[in-house]
């Protein structure tokens, strides 16, 4: 098929599933909690989307190093 047929190419066509979809997928299949990654089940505070809306325009859009925020460990 030709590229932009009514499908899309993976850009990955060899990346193995993801630890997240296997742990889902087990999260699933044996009506367990979901531990893999974050899935809140409660509305989300205003003032918090506004906040992550202000860092994130800020260029704050990245994991934290893994020691910490400096500011923080002091």
């Amino acid at each position: 098929m030709k590229p932009f047929e009514g499908s899309i190419q993976s850009k990955l066509p060899k990346q193995k599933t993801s630890i997240f979809a296997i742990m889902s997928g087990l999260a699933t299949e044996y009506k367990a909690i979901n531990l893999s990654q974050g899935f809140p089940d409660f509305e989300v505070s205003p003032k918090l989307i506004s906040l992550v809306n202000k860092y994130m325009k800020k260029g704050y859009n990245q994991y934290a190093p893994m020691q910490g925020v400096p500011a923080l460990r002091e």
